[in-house]
């Protein structure tokens, strides 16, 4: 197994300058690249990058929180593995021992990275990896990661070979231990690039809009301070990291949808692997009926019961009911609290 820490060793051999071209080239784009991809797009485009400067069959790119159960993920982009690679790995996360050996002793937390190659043939790999190597044909293996402490948040990026090809020479492992600790600064740069993105679309709307960038498992990895300041509002016992439970609960892998109460309106949507939750005050159409809103907005003009009953065509006993909808839902307690909360 050949293991390095980050950088080239002192002395400029021209090894040592060929190695450092070959990063210089690879960062360029890669940070041009983040400014201005979707996340899914940019990880993809990442990988394919990687190619140009390293030969891999397959790779896999992923962050996750390292636990003692294994590494629990928030986001992967494949490329060139079998669909059901991810899954299969699952299975058997808590035998994987290449983010840890990539990471090194104690996660090297703000250093550029980590980075191992090996032999899946002799290297001591628990029996349950082997088999998903061997099922996988992944041969040979180079792994690199960069770990933040102390939340063990981890980007892992592992580049696989099958049987018959050459093993990961020791240039590769250096250019990986390199490149590593930018790729987690690229990635980052790109979710909170997408988080300014949307910002500067609902900058001009009449309201105001925050977001935040969380898992499929409603996990929050980035979100405005006004996004987080609104979810306290809305349910005064949240403190995080996850999104509140009743938002939770609604998440469908790869599908948006909406979530409305009296103090809060969210909304969310696929972005990559992940998803983007947008937060907003709530709008009156949000919470109430169509009958309910055309009663509320009629009475709230300053129209009577009998004179909202007479415009719409039905009883005065219907319109109390619906105002009394209305006030509950807008949680107000009389006609000037609903003209302003209609008026917003």
């Amino acid at each position: 197994m050949i293991q390095h820490p980050a950088g080239p060793a002192v002395g400029e051999t021209s090894r040592e300058l060929r190695l450092a071209a070959s990063v210089s080239r690879l960062l360029l784009p890669l940070y041009r690249l983040a400014l201005h991809e979707p996340i899914g797009a940019f990880e993809r485009q990442v990988l394919g990058l990687l190619r140009e400067f390293i030969d891999f069959d397959s790779a896999w790119l992923g962050c996750s929180t390292l636990t003692p159960g294994g590494p629990s993920l928030h986001s992967s982009q494949t490329l060139d593995t079998a669909p059901d690679f991810v899954a299969e790995w699952e299975q058997c996360k808590a035998d994987d021992p290449l983010v840890a050996l990539a990471a090194g002793p104690g996660g090297h937390a703000g250093h550029a990275g980590h980075a191992v190659a090996l032999c899946v043939r002799h290297a001591p790999l628990p029996a349950p990896m082997r088999i998903l190597c061997a099922r996988q044909r992944i041969r040979h293996v180079l792994c690199g990661a960069q770990v933040a402490l102390p939340a063990r948040r981890a980007t892992h990026l592992s580049l696989y070979r099958a049987p018959g090809r050459r093993p990961y020479a020791e240039r590769d492992v250096r250019l990986m231990a390199c490149v590593i600790g930018h790729l987690d600064a690229a990635l980052d740069h790109n979710r909170q690039c997408r988080l300014r993105a949307m910002r500067a679309v609902h900058d001009t709307a009449a309201v105001p809009q925050a977001a935040a960038l969380a898992d499929a498992w409603g996990r929050i990895l980035h979100a405005d301070a006004s996004f987080l300041a609104q979810l306290q509002q809305a349910w005064p016992g949240w403190h995080g990291p996850a999104l509140p439970e009743p938002l939770r609960l609604r998440l469908q892998p790869g599908t948006g949808g909406h979530l409305a109460n009296a103090r809060i309106r969210l909304s969310w949507e696929p972005e990559g692997d992940l998803l983007l939750v947008r937060a907003s005050p709530p709008a009156p159409g949000d919470l109430l009926a169509p009958r309910e809103l055309a009663v509320a907005r009629l009475f709230g003009s300053g129209l009577s019961h009998k004179e909202v009953a007479r415009r719409l065509g039905i009883a005065p006993t219907t319109v109390r009911h619906h105002l009394r909808q209305a006030y509950a839902k807008l949680e107000v307690s009389d006609k000037g609290a609903l003209a302003s909360r209609l008026l917003g």
